[in-house]
């Protein structure tokens, strides 16, 4: 998507990316009115999201949620907000993973899990901010550079 905005409202709505792949050049998607953006929800699926540009806004964001589901999200520029929970390898088996290496993704009001019941993995080499406020749950790969607490 470039130079484009979509806005995703109603309740009890999800934004789930089951087997895809999503671009973000520029514009906006907007789903922080809604429960949470989805990436790789349903059983065995395989969902990607790549941000290059422009701004993600979600309450709440999942990176491969349900059993053996796979998910990816790559931010290489633009902004990722989730201002609510953020889970990678959620779901039992699933297998996620979070690739930053420009712009920013931040996470900053709840919880934020890699490898709940599943595994996940986030490599981080620039553009993360986290407030001191919120708390991780780190059972798989993470690493951090040390500057990126706020």
């Amino acid at each position: 998507m470039t130079n484009s905005t979509v806005t995703q409202t109603g309740a009890l709505t999800t934004f789930d990316l089951v087997n895809g792949y999503a671009w973000l050049d520029s514009g906006l998607i907007d789903c922080s009115a809604i429960s949470a953006l989805r990436i790789g929800r349903t059983n065995t699926s395989q969902g990607s999201l790549a941000v290059h540009g422009g701004t993600v806004l979600a309450s709440q964001m999942a990176v491969a949620t349900s059993t053996a589901g796979q998910g990816a999200l790559t931010v290489a520029g633009g902004t990722v907000n989730a201002s609510s929970l953020f889970t990678v390898g959620y779901g039992v088996n699933s297998t996620g993973a979070v690739s930053v290496t420009a712009g920013q993704l931040i996470a900053t009001n709840d919880i934020t899990y890699v490898g709940k019941a599943g595994f996940g993995q986030m490599t981080l080499s620039g553009g993360l901010r986290l407030s001191r406020f919120c708390r991780w749950a780190i059972t798989r790969t993470a690493s951090f550079p040390s500057q990126a607490v706020n």
